[in-house]
C-alpha cells in the first residue's frame, strides 16, 4: 500500500476536519485511532456550534466558516442538524444591560426580546425572573454522538479516507510512524491528540501548561416528546464564561454579581446551557474543572446546581434524568488554539479549549490551506 500523503493522529472532530480539508485538496489521507471508535469530547458534548461565543476576528471567522462546513457535511451525510439559533436569558437587571450591549455590537445578527416576546416564541421558557432575553440566528445544533458515530464512513466512501481504528501510534520520527501493530511513513503528519495528549510529545504539552478540562452534563427526558425547546438556551452565567461578552462595558459588572450570588456556581466553574437534538432528550450542563489528573467521579452537588439553575431558565422541574457524564478536554493556559510545526513533517494541532466542534472545521481548513501552499 502505497504511503498517504497526510496522516492524521486522532478521530475526534478537530482529526476528522483536517482529514476532509486534506481530502479536498487532493492530499491522500489516514486516520489512526487508539479507541475502535471515537470516544472523547467531540461525542460528550452539546452539540452546539457556538459563533455567538467567539472573539471577533479570527476565530468567529473559523467559527462561521465551521458553521458553513458542518451545514454542507450533514447535507451530504444525512445527519441531523438544526440552525435554530440561540437564546440568552437574562434573570437580573445588570445581565439584561450586558445584553442590550453585545446586541449593539452585533445588529445584524441578533435581536433583544422583552420577558413576552421570548415567551410567545419559546414557550418553555419560564418567565419567573426573567428580565430579557437575546436571540441570535448564527448558532447550530447537530448530535454529536451521530455525527462523530457516522462521520468516518461518510468520510471513507465519499472522500477515499481511510481509517485505522484500535491501533496506537507510540512514536513518530521523521516521516516513520509505528503504531502498536506496525510501521508506516508520511510525507505529512498531523497530531490531534484531544486530552489523550500524554502519549505523543509529552514535553511540549507540560512546557505549554496544557490541562485537562473535566464537564460534568446530564441528559433530561421531558414528560412528553413534544415538548421542544426550539432553540438552543444560555443563562446569564454564560455571559461570565465566553470571551465574546468581555468587551461590553458591564462585564466587570456581571462578573461580580455573579461572584457575588453565585460563588458555588463560580468555584466549580458551571454556566448552564441546554440542547435538543433529534429525539426529546434535552442535554444540559456543565461544569469545568481544571488539572492533569483529574477524578474520574461526579459530585452530585454540581448535577444539582446545574438542575436548580435550568429551572430557573426552562420549564424542567418535571424533567427525569435520563443519564450523566464526564466530558473531558484538554485546555491551553491562555491560547485559544494551540499549533506547534514539529519537526518538517509533524505538526501539533490542539487544545480548541471546549470549542471544538465549534471551530473546528474553519480552522482546518485554514490549516491545510497553509500546508499545501
Amino acid at each position: 500500500m502505497a504511503s498517504p500523503d497526510l496522516v492524521i493522529i486522532g478521530s475526534g472532530i478537530l482529526g476528522l476536519a483536517h482529514a476532509l480539508a486534506a481530502a479536498k485538496a487532493g492530499m491522500s489521507v489516514e486516520v489512526i485511532e487508539s479507541t475502535l471508535a471515537p470516544q472523547g469530547a467531540s461525542i460528550r458534548n452539546f452539540g452546539m456550534i457556538w459563533p455567538i461565543g467567539q472573539t471577533p476576528g479570527e476565530l468567529r471567522d473559523f467559527a462561521l466558516r465551521s458553521r458553513e462546513i458542518w451545514l454542507e457535511v450533514a447535507d451530504q451525510a444525512n445527519l441531523f442538524n438544526d440552525p435554530c439559533g440561540s437564546l440568552h436569558l437574562a434573570l437580573h437587571p445588570i445581565e439584561a444591560k450586558l445584553l442590550n450591549e453585545f446586541q449593539s455590537q452585533n445588529p445584524n445578527t441578533t435581536t433583544i426580546l422583552s420577558p413576552d416576546e421570548t415567551i410567545e416564541r419559546f414557550p418553555l421558557v419560564n418567565p419567573t425572573e426573567l428580565q430579557s432575553a437575546l436571540f441570535s440566528t448564527t448558532e447550530l445544533c447537530v448530535n454529536p454522538r451521530e455525527a462523530l458515530a457516522q462521520l468516518p464512513n461518510f468520510l471513507n466512501s465519499e472522500h477515499g479516507i481511510r481509517f485505522s481504528f484500535g491501533e496506537t501510534v507510540t512514536n513518530i520520527d521523521g516521516n516513520d510512524i509505528r503504531t502498536n501493530l506496525r510501521n508506516l511513513s508520511a510525507s505529512k503528519i498531523f497530531v490531534c491528540p484531544g486530552a489523550n495528549f500524554k502519549i505523543l510529545f509529552p514535553d511540549f504539552f507540560t512546557h505549554h501548561g496544557v490541562q485537562q478540562c473535566q464537564l460534568q452534563m446530564l441528559r433530561l427526558e421531558p414528560p412528553t416528546p413534544e415538548k421542544r425547546l426550539q432553540t438552543m438556551i444560555a443563562g446569564g452565567l454564560t455571559l461570565s464564561h465566553y470571551l465574546s461578552f468581555r468587551d461590553c462595558p458591564s462585564f466587570p459588572l456581571v462578573n461580580q454579581h455573579h461572584s457575588d450570588y453565585y460563588p458555588e456556581f463560580m468555584k466549580r466553574g458551571i454556566h448552564v446551557m441546554a440542547s435538543q437534538h433529534q429525539s426529546s432528550e434535552v442535554t444540559i450542563g456543565d461544569s469545568h474543572t481544571y488539572g492533569l489528573d483529574l477524578p474520574p467521579f461526579t459530585e452530585e452537588q454540581t448535577d444539582q446546581l446545574i438542575l436548580g439553575y435550568l429551572a430557573k431558565l426552562i420549564q424542567s422541574e418535571t424533567w427525569r434524568v435520563s443519564s450523566r457524564w464526564l466530558g473531558t478536554y484538554s485546555k491551553h493556559p491562555t491560547k485559544p488554539l494551540l499549533k506547534e510545526q514539529m519537526s518538517d513533517a509533524t505538526t501539533i494541532c490542539a487544545s480548541p479549549g471546549g470549542a471544538g466542534m465549534t471551530l473546528s472545521f474553519g480552522w482546518a481548513e485554514r490549516n491545510i490551506a497553509d500546508l499545501t501552499q
